[in-house]
């Protein structure tokens, strides 16, 4: 007999002064499930705040995303402030938990969530923990305002600069020096690749390598993409080109000490005239002292379907034609786990979305078919009807509210009990408001995508196959999300999202690029001369069943499943 999940959920925020460790709540939450005979599945969230924005937290996500999925029976945490300090953030916890049936272990001890009085307390204390969490925030921010506006230091100083007896930021001169060289190095047109290497061929080193000498020896570095995690020493770290970048940007070296969205005065290690020099160089993006001429017309929409990271536009070595392709930024790894996912041709990808989708206007079919005026209406029309009846109960909790202060103040109902009574109506109020606010918010993406809709019709007439380079890029980052690129079974599989409230698109591909599968309808396009030929001269459909590649890509568009895509968040670009 299969065991029921439960989900261990660990959270550590920043500022760790009283909060039980990962570990630590992880062995609770492995302790509880042995003994209750459930299969663990842990989800940790580390460094991170309970406030704020959830889609910060990848694995509280994916674990929301895991109970609406149905894949989860119960949900434990140490304490209720792991999972949210905020009062939207936890009652949309509630709302998913109780619509699948799940239940909720607090250190051990089930929470019922049908119990009005246990969620009132419970909202009650999300409330009472979002007060607390902004207060010490702002108390937090005002002592650093304070700290930067006198010139002392707060946290880890840049590199150049340390502190002195009285806690003031002061330069370091050994480091400062080092600064000196990385601008005098960038403005004579070294990159932040080469300088690197010169640091580390003069055997400078980093901070990191420096406080390894009297602080922790080891740290961990860990992949989101791969979920993999490597322990490096402190010692062996190197220069690297970001860290260069990073100080090459930083206006701290010229005497600005940015904090807050203000800029205060601090010691300056180099002058003004270095700095403009070498921020003209970083500007116009050279590289080795030339200017790209490439462009990508789907720069900053092609994603890794193997890894998760961003396909970017780039020239490739060897003799072959059209060199040009999208290839996956974690391939030119230095160090850890490279990927090892193929590229694409930009050519070919480039013909399929902008021929495919915009000049045979397929996606004005899509939009036609999806988001006509009746069915838009109707479902607009519904959500409304919905937010008017979510509004008459508010309005009802309202006047209990009204009536129940005065009761008291008739003397017909004890003082005592008000309080109680008003946290109860409360907390009723903030979960219509919260409903109704998630309704308009429906309303207004429906009432948007109308408008696109109509939009896509107006746009793709006017469109024609001379449009210029930046009228192409501008349409196709209007109207499509991402493009999810994958090479497995000696094809590439890809899919297409929409800013539409439209049905992502799928096709199949083979390494030649001689035709495109499109997986929903079943259709073939020919995308090379040869078999535009083929095509033109067949007298019937008969040949598409002996040939090779045709046979080959419709097979493998059968198996087409967004499955084989990892896991991925699209609106905060994460995959799992």
């Amino acid at each position: 007999m299969n065991k029921n999940r439960c989900a261990i959920y660990c959270r550590i925020s920043v500022d760790r002064e009283n909060q039980k460790s990962i570990k630590e709540q992880k062995i609770t939450g492995l302790e509880f499930c042995k003994a209750n005979n459930f299969e663990p599945v842990i989800y940790i969230d580390q460094g991170l705040s309970g406030g704020g924005e959830t889609g910060k937290r990848v694995d509280y996500t994916r674990m929301l995303s895991d109970i609406e999925a149905d894949k989860l029976d119960a949900v434990f945490v140490h304490n209720q402030d792991r999972l949210a300090r905020e009062e939207l953030t936890w009652f949309t916890f509630l709302e998913i938990m109780m619509e699948h049936g799940v239940t909720l272990y607090e250190d051990g001890k089930a929470v019922d969530l049908e119990d009005e009085s246990t969620r009132m307390m419970g909202g009650f204390k999300a409330i009472m923990d979002a007060s607390f969490r902004r207060t010490t925030s702002k108390k937090i921010k005002k002592v650093l305002d304070r700290n930067v506006a006198e010139g002392k230091t707060t946290g880890i100083q840049a590199y150049g600069y340390t502190s002195d007896e009285n806690k003031n930021l002061v330069i370091d001169p050994q480091e400062a020096e080092v600064v000196r060289l990385i601008f005098t190095l960038a403005s004579t047109g070294q990159g932040t690749i080469n300088i690197a290497h010169e640091l580390n061929r003069r055997g400078i080193p980093t901070r990191y390598a420096k406080i390894s000498e009297y602080g922790k020896k080891d740290f961990i570095v860990k992949n989101v993409h791969t979920n993999t995690s490597e322990v490096r020493t402190k010692s062996g770290t190197t220069w690297g080109n970001s860290t260069i970048r990073g100080i090459l940007r930083n206006r701290k070296y010229i005497g600005e000490r940015v904090h807050g969205g203000e800029v205060y005065p601090c010691p300056a290690i180099i002058d003004k005239t270095l700095w403009d020099k070498v921020a003209i160089r970083l500007d116009k993006g050279l590289k080795r002292g030339q200017k790209s001429e490439h462009k990508y017309l789907l720069s900053g929409l092609v994603v890794c379907g193997a890894c998760g990271k961003r396909m970017t536009g780039r020239a490739l070595s060897g003799r072959r034609k059209d060199g040009d392709a999208y290839r996956c930024v974690n391939k030119r790894l230095r160090r850890g786990e490279r990927c090892q996912a193929r590229e694409i041709k930009k050519g070919a990808l480039d013909t399929l979305i902008w021929e495919r989708l915009f000049m045979d206007k397929h996606i004005m079919e899509l939009a036609q078919e999806y988001l006509s005026e009746d069915r838009t209406d109707e479902k607009i029309q519904t959500l409304r009807y919905q937010v008017k009846d979510v509004k008459s109960k508010l309005d009802a909790v309202r006047k209990k509210r009204t009536r129940a202060v005065d009761l008291v103040l008739e003397g017909i109902v004890d003082k005592s009990q008000l309080r109680s009574t008003l946290e109860g109506y409360d907390l009723e109020e903030i979960e219509h408001k919260n409903r109704i606010t998630k309704l308009e918010q429906e309303i207004d993406y429906r009432v948007d995508n109308a408008t696109k809709a109509k939009n896509v019709y107006s746009e793709l007439d006017e469109v024609k196959n001379k449009a210029s380079f930046n009228l192409k890029q501008g349409l196709i980052q209007k109207y499509v999300k991402k493009i999810h690129v994958l090479y497995i079974d000696r094809a590439y599989h890809i899919l297409i999202e929409f800013h539409l409230d439209i049905p992502n698109e799928q096709y199949v591909t083979d390494t030649r690029y001689n035709i495109f599968v499109e997986q929903r309808g079943n259709e073939i396009i020919m995308n090379t001369e040869k078999y535009k030929r083929l095509a033109e001269e067949a007298t019937d459909d008969s040949w598409m069943i002996t040939d090779p590649v045709i046979s080959r890509c419709l097979r493998t568009s059968l198996q087409f499943d967004e499955r084989v895509f990892n896991s991925y968040d699209t609106d905060n670009e994460i995959y799992m």
